[in-house]
């Protein structure tokens, strides 16, 4: 009987932390400064426009682990993202790029 009280609570755990899961579409929304370069932020806003501390408007879109941004004017970048509290990481080959959520 306590295995099967120990087995449902763990079912029960791993079946709440699912419920708390944030997307990366959900995670990256807000401004973002970038550690190496504390004067430059990116701001995502929802539906998929985002714009940086050069006051450069463009676009964002997520596929998987992948983020393209495409810049107005010209410009994309298709990078890994990765978002664990308030820090994100996009990499783009051996490039890796830290930023924290302001």
């Amino acid at each position: 009987m306590k295995r099967i009280a120990v087995v449902l609570c763990v079912v029960l755990l791993a079946g709440c932390s699912l419920l708390f899961e944030v997307s990366i579409e959900e995670a990256i929304l807000g401004a973002w400064v970038m550690d190496s370069d504390p004067g430059y932020y990116i701001r995502f806003f929802k539906g998929g426009t985002m714009q940086n501390s050069d006051g450069q408007d463009g676009t964002w879109s997520i596929d998987d682990d992948m983020i393209l941004l495409t810049w107005e004017g010209g410009g994309s970048s298709y990078l890994g993202v990765v978002v664990v509290d308030d820090t994100m990481i996009l990499t783009q080959g051996v490039l890796q790029f830290s930023f924290t959520r302001l």
